[in-house]
């Protein structure tokens, strides 16, 4: 590194890469928020008995196929997104090489794109499970280049 360039600023293009994809990967955090609320909307259903008023008559108390299965996108996206950030954090530290890092914070928050969709729009398998194998497999493989840097 430069002299006066420090690991975690944006003058270091490692850490610029990961800050621009872990924003890109908040986004789509609330995007997944966002098609909750609508489809909570749409359905007119909630879990909260102070909830059902707003939506008058027809509120209903209870679970929906299509919410509970954008919740779950939202909550694969927490078990997957929030690791990511920490791992990629630290990842930067090992000063990898800039095109390998911005390979994996690339391919990682395409493949949480594509698991989000296919997820919600209930696409057929294989390509939820290939998805989240291809951003998992991103993250073991920063994990380990972490531990691996320590030795």
């Amino acid at each position: 590194m430069a002299g006066h360039q420090t690991l975690y600023s944006y003058e270091n293009p490692v850490f610029r890469t990961y800050a621009f994809y872990s924003t890109i990967l908040a986004l789509k955090i609330f995007a997944v928020v966002a098609a909750t609320i609508f489809r909570r909307l749409k359905n007119k259903v909630t879990l909260n008995d102070e909830d059902v008023k707003a939506f008058g008559r027809h509120g209903k108390l209870g679970v929906h196929p299509d919410v509970e299965r954008t919740r779950r996108a939202h909550l694969n996206d927490l078990e997957n997104i929030v690791p990511f950030w920490i791992i990629g954090f630290l990842y930067v530290a090992t000063g990898p090489q800039l095109f390998l890092a911005q390979m994996c914070f690339r391919i990682f928050t395409a493949a949480r794109i594509v698991h989000s969709v296919v997820y919600i729009l209930s696409v057929r398998q294989p390509f939820r499970a290939i998805s989240f194998t291809v951003g998992m497999g991103i993250s073991v493989f920063m994990a380990l280049n972490i531990l691996i840097s320590m030795f």
